[in-house]
């Protein structure tokens, strides 16, 4: 009887170290779902984080592909080395809304009789690659004169500004020659003008052209001085034979 009961016991006893044992081992997969769970998320949300820089870059870089870039420039005149036009320019890829322009001093007027206020001071919009360019006066009241050039425009017309600032010195263009025409198309354009004014003197009767005229007349006595040379050596061959 005692060695049933402790047999007994012993069952039981094994029994619930088998209890313990499987509880043991569902706390140890629990615990490692849980961390499972932890790395996915932290790994998700470094992965959202590397997405959004990834976005953010690329949004930049499209942006900077594709940016309105204005420059303000006083260059001799493609006509004249001694005088200078403003030219505006848009050297970037995208269109350019709102540009404004200022300069410090201000820039001398074309036409000293008249108060004209300084071109191109607003303009409502310009294309990438292209520009707009005015006449702006002689070099000599421009002589020694440093600029102060303030830019600004905008990338679409509700953007917020965009601005560049820098100095535009005259004195660059002190030490410039130039030789011919700066363009082929200037060269052309200037020797049509020569002969233009040529012919306007022939035309008008200023001056006068020597002509010698070919016609019919001319052209049958050459033809009769031909015949008679042909038959002079005709009859030549003619003597020869016979002596």
């Amino acid at each position: 009887m005692r060695l049933r009961i402790r047999a007994r016991l012993r069952e039981m006893t094994d029994i619930r170290g088998g209890f313990i044992m499987s509880g043991e081992t569902n706390n140890l997969f629990t615990y490692s779902q849980f961390i499972l769970a932890a790395a996915t998320a932290v790994t998700s949300v470094a992965l959202a984080w590397i997405t959004y820089i990834l976005a953010k870059h690329t949004k930049r870089m499209a942006d900077n592909t594709s940016t309105p870039h204005i420059v303000v420039t006083i260059e001799p005149n493609r006509w004249s080395i001694i005088h200078f036009d403003l030219i505006v320019s848009n050297t970037g890829n995208a269109t350019a809304y709102d540009i404004k322009i200022a300069f410090n001093p201000p820039l001398p007027s074309a036409d000293a009789r008249r108060e004209l206020s300084m071109p191109l001071q607003n303009l409502s919009v310009l294309r990438p690659g292209h520009q707009i360019s005015s006449y702006l006066a002689e070099y000599s009241k421009l002589k020694d004169q440093a600029y102060s050039v303030t830019v600004t425009w905008k990338f679409s017309p509700k953007s917020r500004d965009d601005s560049s600032s820098y100095l535009l010195n005259i004195s660059d263009y002190d030490a410039i020659t130039r030789l011919g025409a700066v363009e082929p198309s200037v060269q052309i354009a200037e020797q049509l003008k020569k002969f233009r004014d040529d012919w306007t003197h022939i035309a008008t009767g200023h001056r006068r052209i020597n002509v010698d005229i070919y016609t019919q007349s001319d052209r049958a006595n050459i033809a009769k001085q031909r015949k008679l040379q042909l038959e002079q050596a005709r009859a030549s061959r003619s003597d020869k034979g016979e002596g």
